[in-house]
């Protein structure tokens, strides 16, 4: 069956400047981008594809099934919550970091764990249908790590009672960009106090957290382990009222 498709002047400009970029026809483009967010949202090729969509196409669709922009409002939304979100430049939060730790010392680790801990708190919160089951708080943090730009995140230990969680990031955002020559080995204090903020959440008890490797001080990643203060945690996730989906 035939279809139309229908542009207005300001898409109708950005098709063909991407077109001529990628050396296509328009046609031929408008073709790759619709059967590459078919195939990522629908899981595989459902539909004749005379031209396979390039890697790059299928990267695009993948992220606007994550993301909607609103050109207008000059806003972004994070669709599967369909909560706004924006955009930090790492180097720039670097910047952040630097001038806290120049005015206040040693003052500026507590307050970045402590913002890191609300943001956690918050997210936990924000996303419980994603870790309904405490032991998917291992994906909750992957998804965590992808959808935030954070680096790979992988996660170990006991995810039952949470006892004990070490939490890897490969490639953190929040040191990569540091100096070790000019002494900026500061652990991670922001994503520290994410992790404690998340796991006190979904554990529904409080832990102590450190951090035993970081990248910014010459290890292959960043290393976080969160253990529980008081023995056994009881689990209280999900909060009372909230959706029992699993991810």
């Amino acid at each position: 069956m035939p279809y139309t498709l229908t542009l207005n002047e300001l898409h109708s400009g950005r098709l063909e400047d991407l077109a001529r970029k990628k050396q296509v026809q328009p046609p031929q483009l408008i073709e790759e981008i619709i059967v590459g967010y078919l195939n990522s949202t629908l899981g595989g090729p459902h539909l004749p594809e005379p031209t396979s969509p390039s890697a790059e196409t299928v990267q695009l669709a993948g992220l606007r099934e994550l993301f909607r922009w609103d050109e207008e409002r000059g806003s972004i939304v994070f669709a599967s919550a369909n909560k706004r979100v924006f955009i930090l430049n790492a180097h720039s939060w670097d910047g952040v970091e630097q001038d806290l730790f120049a005015k206040l010392l040693k003052g500026a680790a507590p307050i970045l764990t402590e913002m890191g801990t609300a943001y956690g708190r918050a997210a936990a919160l924000d996303y419980r249908s994603i870790t309904s089951d405490p032991e998917a708080v291992a994906s909750y943090f992957e998804y965590l790590g992808l959808t935030a730009g954070w680096g790979k995140i992988t996660v170990g230990g006991d995810l039952t009672r949470g006892s004990k969680i070490t939490i890897k990031v490969k490639g953190c955002v929040f040191c990569a960009s540091r100096n070790m020559s000019m002494g900026r080995a500061e652990p991670c204090h922001f994503i520290i106090g994410v992790c404690k903020g998340i796991v006190d959440t979904v554990y529904g008890g409080p832990h102590s957290v450190h951090e035993s490797k970081c990248f910014a001080k010459g290890n292959e990643l960043c290393e976080i382990v969160v253990t529980a203060t008081t023995g056994a945690v009881k689990t209280t996730w999900p909060p009372s009222g909230s959706s029992s989906i699993r991810p």
